[in-house]
C-alpha cells in the first residue's frame, strides 16, 4: 500500500520491461565448482568498445564459459564479438575495471583473474589495451599480472591518486592475509606497487573499491567495502600516503558489505555513500543490513539506512545510483541472491527529492528472483532513460528496458586529450547541475560491485528544459555552461590548466599573469591546494606550462 501512495505522489510510476530473451545476450555465466568463493561471483561492465556512442556490454564467463562482449545495436539488441575482439579467454574472472589506462583516447579492460586451471591460482590478471579494432593483453609487460597473494582476486577499480593525469588501480581481495588489497601507480607504459602508501590492510576482506574525492582537495579517498565489519575509508595525503579513517568516518556499520555506490541523494551537495550488505530476521545472526552513509563533506558520515528505507534487500550485492524516473534526484536499484537462501525481489527505490525511498521494484516490473550479482544502468537505445541490466551468477544476463513516461534529461561525456595533467575522460573531476534544483556527480568510472558502469555522466532534470552546468576540474580549472538545453548528449573539453588568462592560448602572458596573481596571493595560484602559497605552487604551475 506504501508503495502505491508513493508512486501516486510522484506521478507516473516506474515502469520497466524485461527483454532478456529478444536482446541477443544469451551467454551463461558458469563456474567449475560450487565453492564458496565462485558462489559471489558474476561480474559485467559497461564499454563502447566502438566508440560509436553506444553502451556495449562485456561479460565474465565465470571460468566454465568465455568471457563475452556483446555490442550495442542501437535499437535495444546486441551482437557478440568476442573472439573479433579478442575477449574470449575462459578463465576463472572475478572483477573488472574499465579505464583508458595508456592515454590513446580508448578504453581499456583490467580483469582480476584466478587463472584457466583445473583448480584456482595466484591470477594471471588480465590487461585488454584497446588498439582500434580489437584488444592485446598486456598485464606481465604493465606489471599488474598478479595482485594478490593468495587465489582471491575481487574488485577493481581506477583513479588518478596523484593527480598525475594518469589512471592508477586498486584492486581487492577476500581472504584475510590475501595481501591483495594493493595500490598501482601508473608510470605511463607500465605500473609500479605502491601498497607502501596505504595502511595496514591484512585483516580487510576487500569487495569493492572506489577512488572519490570527499574533501574537497581533489586527490580522491579510497572507499574500500569490505566484508566482515572491514569496509573503511583511506584518505589520501596529497598523493604522499594514506590514512585509514573507519573510526573517524563513522563507516562501521556494514558487516557484510559487498557493493557501493556514490552520490548526493538528499542534494545538499555532500557526497553520501551507500554500501550494501545481508540483513536477516535473526537476532542471534543480526547482520546489518545495507548501510547508507549520510556525509557530512568533512569526511564523515551517520548510517541512516534504517530511517530512510533502504537497509533490507536480503542478501545484497550490486547496486547503482540512477534517476529512474528522470525528476532530479538519485534512485538506488540493489541486486541480491544467495544459493541455498531465501531470495528476495530486486530492489528500486524511489528518492521524494529530500533522500527519504520507498521500494518499487516490483511495482516497476524488476519482479523475478535471480542470483544477481553487478548491476549497471545505461541507456540501451538512446531514448535518453537509464535501462538496467543485471549480471547473473549461474545464469544468464537480465534486461530490463525503461518505459517510464517520465522528465526532461541530459547526458554528458568529457575530454581531457589536450590536458596531459588530467586524467582521461575527466576522472576525478566533479559537475554541478542547477535547475530548480542543484544536483552533484562525480566522474570516477563508475566502479560497482565486480564491475563498472556508464562513464558518461547521466542526469535527470525533471520539468526544466534547460540548466547550468559547472565542472570543476581536478587541476583546479572550472568549466560553466548556461542554459544547456535538455534532452541532448554533449562533449565539454577542459580547458588547459596553464591557460591563466583564459584567452585559449598558452604562452608567455600565462606565466605573467601567473606571477602577478601569485604575489597577490590570489587563491587560483594555490595549485596543490595545500592552503599555503609558496614555491611548490610555482613548480606545479610551470609543470603544467610544459604540459606535465
Amino acid at each position: 500500500m506504501l508503495a502505491i501512495v508513493t508512486m501516486l505522489a510522484f506521478g507516473a510510476p516506474p515502469a520497466f520491461s524485461d527483454v532478456s530473451a529478444t536482446c541477443g545476450i544469451d551467454a551463461v555465466h558458469r563456474t567449475p565448482e560450487d565453492l564458496e568463493f565462485d558462489r559471489m561471483l558474476g561480474g559485467g561492465a559497461v564499454i563502447d568498445v566502438n566508440q560509436d556512442g553506444r553502451p556495449d556490454l562485456f561479460m565474465l564467463g565465470g571460468g566454465a564459459a568465455p568471457d563475452r562482449l556483446y555490442v550495442n545495436q542501437g535499437d535495444g539488441t546486441f551482437v557478440e564479438e568476442s573472439g573479433a575482439w579478442g575477449l574470449d579467454r575462459t578463465h576463472r574472472g572475478s572483477g573488472i575495471a574499465v579505464g583508458d589506462v595508456d592515454r590513446d583516447g580508448r578504453p581499456d579492460l583490467f580483469v582480476t583473474s584466478r587463472g584457466s586451471g583445473a583448480t584456482p591460482s595466484v591470477g594471471p590478471n588480465l590487461l585488454y589495451l584497446h588498439r582500434g579494432d580489437h584488444f592485446d593483453e598486456v598485464a606481465s609487460a604493465w606489471g599488474i599480472a598478479t595482485t594478490t597473494d593468495l587465489p582471491d582476486g575481487m574488485g577493481a577499480a581506477f583513479g588518478d591518486v596523484d593527480l598525475d593525469g594518469d589512471l592508477d588501480l586498486f584492486t581487492t581481495s577476500w581472504f584475510p592475509g590475501g595481501g591483495g588489497n594493493r595500490l598501482a601507480l601508473n608510470m605511463g607504459d607500465h605500473f609500479i606497487d605502491a601498497t607502501h602508501l596505504l595502511p595496514d590492510l591484512t585483516g580487510t576482506r576487500g569487495f569493492t573499491p572506489r577512488l572519490v574525492d570527499l574533501d574537497g582537495d581533489a586527490y580522491p579517498e579510497v572507499l574500500l567495502v569490505g566484508d566482515f565489519g572491514t569496509t573503511t575509508i583511506l584518505a589520501n595525503d596529497a598523493g604522499r600516503a594514506f590514512r585509514d579513517r573507519r573510526d573517524q568516518a563513522g563507516v562501521v556499520h556494514d558487516r557484510n558489505g559487498m557493493g557501493s555506490t556514490v552520490g548526493d541523494f538528499d542534494l545538499d551537495g555532500r557526497l553520501d555513500w551507500f554500501v550494501s550488505s545481508i540483513f536477516i530476521h535473526l537476532p542471534p545472526m543480526a547482520p546489518s543490513g545495507n548501510c547508507l552513509y549520510m556525509g557530512r563533506g568533512d569526511l564523515t558520515f551517520e548510517d541512516q539506512a534504517r530511517v530512510r528505507g533502504v537497509q533490507d534487500t536480503a542478501w545484497a550485492w550490486g547496486c547503482v545510483a540512477f534517476d529512474a524516473d528522470l525528476d532530479a534526484d538519485l534512485d538506488l536499484a540493489v541486486t541480491n541472491g544467495w544459493p541455498d537462501w531465501f531470495y528476495h525481489d530486486t530492489a528500486l527505490y524511489l528518492n521524494d527529492g529530500a533522500a527519504k525511498f520507498t521500494d518499487v521494484g516490483r511495482e516497476a516490473g524488476l519482479d523475478d528472483w535471480f542470483q544477481g550479482r553487478t548491476v549497471v544502468d545505461l541507456d540501451l537505445e538512446g531514448d535518453g532513460d537509464r535501462d538496467l541490466v543485471f549480471f547473473v551468477h549461474g545464469g544468464t544476463p537480465r534486461v530490463y528496458r525503461n518505459d517510464t513516461l517520465a522528465g526532461h534529461w541530459l547526458a554528458l561525456d568529457l575530454d581531457t586529450s589536450d590536458t596531459p595533467c588530467l586524467a582521461p575522460d575527466g576522472f576525478g573531476a566533479r559537475v554541478t547541475i542547477t535547475t530548480d534544483r542543484v544536483q552533484t556527480r562525480v566522474v570516477d568510472g563508475n566502479p560497482t560491485f565486480l564491475g563498472a558502469g556508464d562513464r558518461t555522466i547521466h542526469v535527470g532534470l525533471g520539468d526544466a528544459t534547460s540548466a547550468d552546468l559547472d565542472i570543476a576540474w581536478p587541476d583546479g580549472t572550472t568549466t560553466t555552461l548556461m542554459g544547456v538545453e535538455a534532452n541532448r548528449r554533449l562533449v565539454v573539453r577542459a580547458p588547459h590548466g596553464a591557460d591563466f588568462d583564459g584567452d585559449g592560448v598558452v604562452g608567455p602572458a600565462d606565466l605573467d599573469a601567473f606571477l602577478v596573481a601569485f604575489h597577490a596571493l590570489d587563491p587560483r595560484t594555490d595549485q596543490n591546494r595545500d592552503g599555503a602559497f609558496d614555491i611548490f605552487d610555482i613548480i606545479r604551475f610551470v609543470r603544467r606550462f610544459d604540459g606535465c
